[in-house]
């Protein structure tokens, strides 16, 4: 009987988190996750003949237009050169399963399924910190791609300092008839334009990561101390709210690209780039993909806003005694189905009671003399 269990005094909290990821949506996530997984491997797998196509078509272009080329014509040759051994590589077609999205969905399951049990005790601290560590991954990840993408930018603007002092170093691109002279002022405008969108995107991907680590970390701090946490949950949940806004951007793109490939088709053989179609399975698929990727984004923004807004309620009011005058506090009213009175808790209603003198009582060791 858990009734004979001694007091835990953590397991307030621990009932309270469980109360909220028993929900159905936490269970809805990791469905979405399932399904984005199995959509990205199936698609990478049909998609590979037309990769294939392109890239042979594309070196073939070059080959036979010099669409790159600068005083010493290396440029094109070392183009060629990389599409080359990209096609003849295997490691450029191989599949596996994305391991942290697998981990992902097993630690959904463990919170959404270790939530709807009744022993008190019982906390989805597995699930929580599978979950925190592939956060801290993902953000140790995020910081040294951010550090990446800074270097080449750093590179552009050697470029251009390299190009400016040497105008022999600049190359002409030839598409559809037009010589574009790629010199040091298209190289300032190009390193200009990647370092802004670096700087802005790096920011808020590291934003959204890092409140992904607050919030998970949050949930796992309130399972583990008398201290209710929320801290990163709004953060995280607002990002989601705009990943989701810029998903669906990128999901009507995808749609009206499905409806004017023809057009995209009709370009590329004007500059001689006779490609296959893009399979019509493969632009499917993208869409429900990224379809599904605004489900996810909506669901998270979902669960992180309703746990901030949940934690708030319960440090504001869940803690006032409220006994019906049982003379204690219970600890875990409302919450689970093992509910336990707090044996440290206080008197809800002090009864104030004037003295009552009563001289009935005689001591008989007093001296009476």
């Amino acid at each position: 009987m858990y009734e004979q269990q001694p007091y835990n005094p953590y397991r307030n909290n621990i009932a309270i988190v469980k109360e909220y990821f028993k929900s159905p949506i936490v269970l809805a996530l990791a469905i979405a996750h399932i399904l984005s997984v199995i959509i990205s491997v199936v698609q990478s797998i049909i998609s590979e003949d037309y990769i294939k196509d392109f890239l042979r078509q594309l070196s073939l272009y070059i080959d036979r237009n010099f669409v790159l080329q600068n005083a010493n014509n290396d440029i094109a040759n070392e183009v060629l050169k990389e599409i080359r051994d990209a096609l003849a590589s295997d490691s450029l077609f191989t599949y596996s399963i994305p391991v942290f999205a697998v981990l992902t969905i097993v630690g959904l399951m463990l919170i959404y399924f270790v939530s709807r049990n009744d022993n008190p005790d019982k906390a989805p601290s597995a699930g929580v910190t599978m979950l925190y560590v592939i956060a801290v991954i993902a953000l140790v990840g995020y910081i040294i791609l951010f550090v990446g993408m800074m270097i080449v930018a750093v590179a552009l603007f050697i470029v251009y300092a390299t190009f400016r002092s040497d105008p022999s170093q600049a190359f002409t691109m030839r598409l559809e008839g037009y010589r574009i002279q790629v010199n040091d002022t298209m190289i300032l405008v190009l390193a200009i334009g990647f370092t802004i969108t670096a700087i802005i995107s790096g920011i808020v991907v590291l934003l959204y990561v890092g409140s992904r680590k607050r919030f998970i970390g949050s949930v796992k701090k309130s399972m583990s101390s008398i201290e209710l946490c929320n801290s990163g949950a709004k953060m995280f949940g607002v990002l989601s709210v705009i990943l989701a806004v810029s998903t669906v951007i990128g999901l009507i793109s995808s749609i009206a690209n499905l409806f004017m490939s023809g057009y995209t088709q009709e370009a590329l053989g004007k500059v001689g780039i006779n490609i296959t179609p893009v399979p019509i399975g493969v632009s499917v698929l993208s869409i429900i993909g990224q379809a599904i990727a605004v489900v996810i984004a909506v669901l998270q923004a979902k669960i992180a806003l309703g746990y901030a807004k949940y934690i708030d309620e319960k440090r504001s009011g869940f803690f006032t005694p409220q006994d019906n005058n049982g003379g204690f506090a219970p600890i875990n009213a409302g919450v689970g189905t093992n509910a336990q009175p707090n044996p440290y808790s206080y008197l809800a209603h002090p009864q104030e009671e004037a003295p009552v003198k009563d001289d009935s009582f005689v001591n008989p060791y007093i001296n009476r003399q």
